[in-house]
């Protein structure tokens, strides 16, 4: 049964499930994992997979160390909703001479980890991660995170403070400011039609059939059920809680929110944050203008590595 929550505390509305995420049935499943792991040889080699038993089930988990020593800090990548970790391809290649790089699959969106048991609140969704984060022993990272990999961000640093030594949010959703009205009442239409919605949050733009990680979307959108609660409000108290300096680049073609008022917002709400509006971006900048992406982030990290 679908559910209405309020949190009057962080100002956040959510609708969802109070269930296991998984896909429809086992054969689809095994479908999407051949397609992942077709779409996995075209991205860069890790140096160790991780697969990471946690009180919520088993996270999969790639890891990259430089070929050169670094005193840089880990970069930790948290992807968005119906992605995985094949959606950083083009940014993990950046980075791989940078620092050590960590990219997870969220347990409850559809990839190789595979969730055992339900969240039952905000602090669950951070937990699991943070079993994730003690055994792979990574002690404190930047914490880099797109659309909800944003909010899921801002989410991990509200309960966990201490290990993140800063945060990077690309087009975060209900972070600064609400999901649109349009965005909401369309995904209440659905259960709706999903395959519609990339072509949606590109502002027109299809992605590429040939392209193995599109397959991956695809299938996930026909064939995953989120047991997760959507958040649609925004992070106002675990924002102004924030610490840590915080780098927010937001799409200002992006359907899912307000941007202007996200950086209105981010500047008002956050003391340590350099927050900008890319007027001309979509929602999928991270990967549509990847090298631009990655030199801002290059650059922000300089100065707090410094």
């Amino acid at each position: 049964m679908w559910f209405l929550f309020l949190e009057v505390t962080n100002v956040v509305i959510i609708f969802g499930k109070n269930k296991v995420s998984r896909f429809t049935s086992d054969e689809k499943r095994l479908i999407f994992n051949q397609a992942y792991l077709e779409a996995l040889e075209l991205y860069p080699k890790p140096t160790r997979i991780h697969d990471i038993k946690t009180s919520f089930g088993v996270v999969r988990i790639y890891e990259y160390l430089p070929k050169e020593k670094t005193r840089n800090k880990p970069i930790v990548f948290f992807h968005g909703h119906y992605a995985s970790s094949l959606m950083w391809t083009p940014n993990i290649e950046s980075f791989l001479n940078e620092a050590p790089l960590y990219s997870i699959d969220f347990i409850d969106e559809p990839g190789l980890s595979r969730q055992r048991r339900p969240f039952r609140s905000h602090k669950d969704e951070a937990l699991y991660l943070e079993e994730v984060f003690k055994q792979i022993r990574v002690k404190k990272f930047h914490l880099l995170g797109v659309s909800l990999g944003g909010w899921k961000a801002v989410n991990y640093t509200h309960y966990y403070p201490n290990r993140v030594a800063s945060l990077i949010l690309l087009d975060p959703v209900s972070v600064f400011s609400p999901l649109s009205k349009e965005i909401v009442f369309r995904y209440l239409g659905s259960l709706f039609k999903e395959h519609n919605m990339v072509e949606y949050l590109l502002n027109g733009q299809e992605l590429p059939q040939e392209n193995p990680f599109s397959k991956t979307i695809n299938m996930a959108m026909n064939d995953f059920e989120f047991g997760t609660a959507f958040p649609l409000g925004t992070r106002k108290n675990a924002l102004k809680s924030l610490k840590s300096p915080v780098l927010a680049l937001m799409a200002g073609k992006s359907p899912l929110h307000d941007s202007n008022l996200a950086v209105k917002n981010g500047r008002k709400w956050v003391k340590t944050i350099e927050i900008e509006n890319w007027k001309d971006a979509t929602h999928g900048f991270s990967f549509e203008l990847a090298e631009e992406v990655n030199k801002k982030i290059k650059l922000f990290l300089s100065r707090i590595e410094e």
